[in-house]
């Protein structure tokens, strides 16, 4: 993981720029499901409005919280972090928790939607969409060893 961008309140228009700013060579743009939903004063989906933008989604398929999280926490093992521009990315996935239930003495079944909620909910897409084209016929990566542990105290 090179880097990580968050905001609020901004539009595709926005995100789009800061991509193309970047000058990264990108693979995959994942997105998910509710990408395809069209906007009621265009009657475009964000996705279309993104490609007129010059940004191609995948979408990534809805699966149940708990497969994504799954997912996420079988991807972090095999990534590499870079500590100052993954810094807030990775805070909030060290926040992302579920609430304890005193009456039930359980964790509730979804986690809790808090600040750390997006970068959470956009790090489970990653995974999900990483594993979704697993299958492309190219040769695997070799895998990296480190010695950094992103999530130590």
């Amino acid at each position: 993981m090179i880097d990580y961008y968050e905001n609020r309140n901004e539009g595709l228009p926005h995100y789009c720029q800061v991509l193309q700013g970047k000058r990264y060579l990108y693979g995959n743009h994942n997105a998910p499901h509710d990408i395809e939903v069209r906007e009621l004063g265009t009657g475009k989906s964000r996705r279309e409005i993104a490609w007129d933008l010059g940004l191609n989604f995948k979408v990534v398929p809805k699966l149940p919280i708990e497969d994504g999280i799954h997912a996420a926490q079988m991807l972090i093992p095999r990534l590499w972090f870079d500590r100052e521009k993954c810094k807030d990315g990775l805070e909030a996935l060290r926040q992302y928790h579920r609430a304890y239930n005193e009456r039930t003495r359980s964790f509730r079944s979804n986690p809790v939607h808090d600040w750390s909620s997006h970068a959470s909910d956009a790090f489970r897409y990653l995974a999900v969409g990483i594993r979704e084209t697993r299958d492309t016929g190219r040769p695997p990566q070799m895998m990296a060893q480190r010695e950094y542990d992103p999530f130590a105290a």
